[in-house]
């Protein structure tokens, strides 16, 4: 069975650590490049709190702290909408019924912002189970980096733990050469990739949060302190202009 990475592939690890071809007989081995493969693409997803590739979320409930017909998904982009539900029980006893899909559309599929026809107010007041993430032509290089960056930092754990036992004075790790075996060189390595590693997590963390909010009118869906900001910002500017 052919081997397919969410994020990245075999050949990107090659690459990136030029590594050249891997086979059963090399360091690494291409199995042990696949499960570095598999674990990072994990990684990620908790690192960022969220799956970029294409997948299903299953029954997400929406909580609703106003009465509001526009609603968000907790991942986005979305590409289509399976069900969406509303509780005409309450959050002790639920009661889920169908909305007809008539009576909702999606507006925006990169925040995953949904109009409806009637408005909705309850904790715990919509289901919905949908379509989201990125076909994998279209996954962000950030993501990608940062999956490469992850399986670095395994094969440089992997690499270092192996050269403790060898003759051999210097360690190569792709383009780097490390010719000081001392425990400080290998968590200096280390650490330089926890800081990109850091670095890549808020950078996609960023354009996650900027994407949930980017919208263009006021959204009484927002929490409250949010209005309130985005009110004072707004009345602020205006009264500049008539100054």
């Amino acid at each position: 069975m052919t081997f397919t990475g969410r994020y990245i592939q075999v050949s990107d690890v090659e690459e990136s650590l030029k590594l050249g071809a891997l086979t059963t007989s090399t360091f690494p081995t291409l199995n042990m490049v696949e499960q570095w493969i598999t674990s990072a693409e994990s990684e990620l997803d908790g690192l960022t709190r969220t799956q970029w590739d294409e997948h299903t979320v299953t029954n997400e409930y929406i909580h609703l702290p106003a009465t509001t017909n526009t609603i968000y998904t907790a991942h986005s982009p979305i590409t289509a909408i399976t069900t969406l539900e509303r509780n005409e029980g309450d959050e002790w006893s639920e009661n889920w019924t169908t909305i007809a899909a008539t009576d909702y559309k999606i507006i925006n599929y990169n925040t995953g912002k949904i109009l409806t026809k009637d408005y909705f107010w309850n904790p715990r007041g919509l289901r919905i189970t949908y379509k989201a993430g990125y076909a994998t032509e279209d996954i962000p290089q950030a993501v990608k980096d940062l999956a490469l960056i992850l399986v670095e930092k395994r094969y440089i754990s992997n690499k270092l733990k192996q050269s403790a036992i060898e003759t051999d004075s210097v360690v190569s790790v792709g383009s780097i050469k490390l010719s000081d075996k001392s425990k400080q060189s290998y968590e200096y390595r280390i650490n330089g990739i926890n800081a990109e590693v850091k670095e890549l997590t808020a950078q996609l963390s960023k354009a996650l949060k900027a994407k949930t909010y980017a919208i263009t009118e006021i959204d009484f869906a927002y929490p409250t302190t949010k209005r309130y900001r985005l009110w004072t910002s707004l009345i602020n500017y205006l009264s500049l202009k008539t100054k």
